[in-house]
């Protein structure tokens, strides 16, 4: 890969350790969501971490605007892996831009500076809930219920990493 290209890192013990799985308990609308210590199974993307890297490798592309500007930066994406794998109520938790350059961005007022600033991190966060949404179905996670193994939703973090 050469520095034009996307290098994408994530912070792989957080995907094992952020999952959290829905109260399996029988009221109707229940949303309160339990630690994962309580998942018998974590979700899975189909074929494992290397190939949610790779899927994630292949098919985010670093936003034109911020490529210009060679500005870096980390959306930490927030989803749901539903009961039957799909992928559901993806939201950008956090962005944080964090380099820019500044060389080309000094021609522009501070206000200026700063919009450009949150139109990066606007982009970083509509590209990783693009790929996202694209996903393949999840192997949901599961918990172990009257000794049988039942599916549920699960809510999923993913940190993606943009640097030039």
């Amino acid at each position: 890969m050469n520095m034009r290209q996307l290098f994408i890192s994530f912070l792989l013990m957080v995907i094992s350790t952020t999952a959290f799985a829905q109260s399996t308990g029988n009221e109707a609308n229940n949303k309160n969501l339990r630690p994962n210590s309580e998942l018998a199974t974590q979700p899975q993307y189909p074929g494992g971490r290397d190939a949610l890297i790779d899927f994630l490798s292949k098919n985010i592309k670093y936003p034109r605007l911020a490529e210009q500007y060679e500005a870096e930066g980390k959306a930490y994406m927030s989803f749901v892996v539903d009961t039957d794998g799909s992928i559901k109520d993806i939201n950008a938790v956090k962005v944080d831009v964090t380099k820019m350059n500044m060389n080309k961005l000094s021609k522009l007022s501070r206000a200026k500076q700063k919009q450009m600033e949150e139109q990066f991190a606007k982009l970083f966060a509509q590209e990783a809930y693009r790929v996202i949404k694209a996903m393949p179905k999840w192997q949901p996670g599961m918990v172990e219920k009257n000794g049988e193994m039942k599916a549920v939703k699960t809510q999923f973090f993913l940190p993606i990493t943009y640097n030039f």
